[in-house]
């Protein structure tokens, strides 16, 4: 594979993001949105999700082949589509109501879907409380993984769903390369640190987006601190997905964790000027 263009694995949901204020609704979910941000910038990514076999599954079936996006690890399970209600406030701050994971709550990863993450450069899991299970999963996948392809990568988010508690991190973190975390800076301090001093102890890359005060990586030895792009705030639902899709593309054409930092940001504000995803 040309390191000019990676092939990145998504894992993670595919969700209905449903706005009762607008009377709309746009597929998303965490796997979708970083798969085609990262397909903006001319990589060639995969999802290894599940969807209903229901309307909206269907839907997501069509949207991936539209978009040649691989689907061919899509678990298609009898059941419902995860689907999330989403209220934007006048500042453009996502709040998120009832969220019914439908059949990611149940599914797996199977032999063939490590297989499958065996064949791209990098793979990335974005995990809820209702997917922990997927989390230990790909962390025994690479911790056995003696050839550390693909680079293993986890969006642990906000950590809320883990009523901020940083055990999931330290649990998991021997088995993946890269760990991303979207916190407060006036409100996670404590976890900002224990960001850093798990990177520095464990000598693995963690990246944590701040919101409007920009971004800041630690590799262990260095902090790489980014700015925020001064844009027009409509919605920052998947701006994290964004900037992700944008640092892990840079991060491996690159290894230049500022430069990825920049790429990150330059997505994320592209996310944030307009209503849905990507």
């Amino acid at each position: 594979m040309s390191p000019t263009t990676p092939h990145i694995s998504f894992i993670g949901d595919l969700t209905v993001d449903v706005y009762p204020q607008k009377n709309q609704r746009h597929l998303c979910g965490s796997s979708l949105n970083a798969a085609m941000w990262a397909k903006h910038l001319g990589t060639k990514p995969s999802i290894v999700a599940a969807v209903g076999d229901d309307q909206a599954g269907r839907e997501y079936v069509n949207v991936l082949t539209r978009e040649h996006i691989d689907g061919s690890r899509i678990s298609i399970l009898h059941g419902r589509t995860s689907v999330i209600e989403i209220n934007i406030t006048a500042g453009g701050e996502r709040q998120y109501g009832d969220w019914d994971p439908g059949v990611m709550a149940r599914y797996h990863l199977s032999k063939d879907d490590f297989a499958f993450l065996k064949k791209h450069d990098a793979t990335l899991l974005t995990v809820y409380g209702p997917t922990r299970h997927l989390l230990d999963e790909l962390v025994t996948f690479g911790l056995t993984n003696k050839k550390r392809k693909p680079l293993v990568a986890v969006d642990f988010g906000d950590l809320v769903q883990f009523e901020k508690s940083f055990s999931v991190v330290e649990s998991a973190i021997d088995g993946i390369d890269m760990a991303f975390f979207g916190l407060d800076k006036d409100n996670d301090e404590r976890l900002i640190n224990d960001v850093q001093q798990l990177a520095a102890s464990a000598r693995k890359l963690c990246i944590v987006t701040l919101g409007q005060h920009g971004s800041v990586a630690f590799d262990g030895e260095k902090i790489f601190m980014q700015a925020p792009q001064s844009v027009s705030v409509k919605d920052t639902t998947g701006a994290g997905d964004a900037f992700i899709a944008g640092f892990l593309v840079s991060y491996l054409q690159t290894r230049n964790i500022q430069k990825s930092l920049e790429q990150g940001t330059i997505l994320a504000s592209s996310a944030i000027q307009k209503v849905g995803a990507y």
